[in-house]
């Protein structure tokens, strides 16, 4: 199966069943990376402190910022915003890897606590406009933004039950 193939079968999907396959991806990713970054004793090295947790916030503001509010912001910036302005231009809507690239490193910029977490980030960057570009023009920011909040939700639920 080519990956033209797997992005015609993903823009037909149920929106639920899009940000299951979308977050159960990026999840495992996510798994991939710490367990390689782990096995392998990869120190990390921090950057500009941590990145914000339950200890620090509390629960309720986690659930409030990381899962509803900041995931929808994020999408609004680090999706719309580059495509609405860089599709616009000929150049980038012949090459819309560049505007995927543009958005990946914004949205890893934004995440600066330490050079692990950039590379989740700019992971997810990638992934998060993949999932912009492909979905339905009325259901871009809501495919997204579900996607994002459910990844950062399951994130919060996994801190919570193994602190």
């Amino acid at each position: 199966m080519n990956c033209h193939t797997v992005t015609s079968k993903l823009k037909v999907l149920h929106p639920a069943a899009f940000t299951a396959v979308f977050t159960a991806v990026f999840l495992l990713w996510m798994t991939l990376f710490n367990c390689t970054v782990e096995l392998f004793g990869i120190p990390d090295i921090e950057l500009l402190g941590s990145a914000p947790s339950i200890e620090e916030y509390g629960i309720a503001k986690m659930i409030l910022f990381g899962v509803l509010i900041v995931p929808m912001v994020e999408t609004l910036l680090f999706q719309a915003l580059p495509f609405g302005i860089l599709s616009g231009m000929g150049f980038f809507r012949r090459h819309k890897w560049l505007i995927i690239l543009i958005s990946a490193v914004l949205f890893s910029v934004e995440h600066v606590y330490s050079v692990q977490y950039m590379i989740y980030t700019f992971i997810g960057g990638i992934w998060f406009m993949y999932a912009y570009l492909i979905s339905p023009r009325g259901q871009r920011i809501w495919r997204v933004f579900a996607t994002h909040a459910l990844v950062n939700g399951i994130i919060t639920l996994i801190e919570v039950l193994f602190p």
